[in-house]
């Protein structure tokens, strides 16, 4: 009985493999999104009254540092396999699915302690009367579930390998491993977040829009303390301003010869979607 089972899945195997040759090469693929760029490059980094910020969009490059990609624990029943089988992949984390980073650097070049809670820094949207605040590394840890990359992680795994989760709690584990990825990050805007003076600190701020709603938006640093008393209390205070645009970009995936996704230009996509 097992040898005629066998036999009727190698012969499906070959009439697969004729089938996939006859149909010729697999499709090339096209898509698009949107990058934030500042509108103004000469403005990436001001001084004001002896503060320096100095701010600039990620890019995809910050997904090769180590701790983006995790280890998931996964069930899946392999090729002629009878039974399922525990094992352990490792998935890429994109933190800022459907969000806006950008790195920033504050130097401190005045006499006193730069303390990040007197200031407040957000989004303006140029639409809408309510700026968004700049999440902090608090609030994401404590709302993890919330956050765009949580759905899509789960959804991945639950399509990907559907019978993980009469084995494994999906949810537990990618806020596990999310939440390892947060302690990672350094965020500039922390309630505690002190600079010392003749010191700077580097790190990320994230907005809770994504990418192509930022179109036209501003990045305000506000109430940043410039001058204090003897005593510490705030006297005078600066603002910063960064204008930001949504970019275009475009991609092609070559399933015969590539392995990720490259980026092309405008014409080259235009093309594709002619001569697929």
């Amino acid at each position: 009985m097992k040898r005629s089972i066998l036999m009727l899945t190698l012969v499906s195997i070959v009439i697969l493999m004729l089938t996939s040759c006859a149909s010729g090469p697999p499709k090339i693929k096209y898509t698009t999104d949107f990058q934030v760029k500042l509108i103004d490059k000469s403005t990436v980094e001001q001084v004001k009254e002896g503060i320096t910020i100095k701010l600039e969009p990620i890019d995809d490059k910050i997904y090769e540092k180590s701790y983006f990609t995790q280890e998931f624990d996964v069930v899946y029943t392999p090729f002629l396999a009878e039974k399922p089988v525990r094992d352990k992949k490792e998935i890429l984390i994109d933190f800022f699915h459907k969000q806006t980073p950008f790195n920033v650097t504050i130097i401190n070049n005045t006499d006193h302690i730069l303390r990040m809670r007197d200031s407040r820094v957000i989004f303006v949207d140029p639409n809408s009367d309510e700026p968004l605040m700049a999440l902090d590394k608090a609030g994401l840890s404590d709302d993890i579930e919330s956050l765009p990359v949580f759905g899509k992680i789960t959804n991945y795994i639950s399509e990907k390998y559907p019978q993980t989760k009469d084995y494994v709690d999906i949810d537990e584990a990618v806020e596990k491993n999310i939440g390892k990825v947060i302690k990672k990050l350094k965020f500039v805007n922390g309630f505690n977040r002190e600079i010392m003076p003749s010191m700077k600190y580097s790190g990320i701020i994230v907005f809770p829009v994504e990418n192509e709603a930022a179109a036209d938006g501003k990045i305000s640093f506000i109430d940043m303390v410039s001058k204090t008393d003897k005593a510490g209390n705030p006297t005078e205070k600066v603002r910063f301003d960064y204008f930001v645009q949504a970019v275009k970009r475009y991609w092609r995936f070559n399933p015969a010869s590539d392995t990720e996704w490259k980026e092309i230009n405008e014409q080259e996509y235009k093309d594709g979607q002619v001569t697929p």
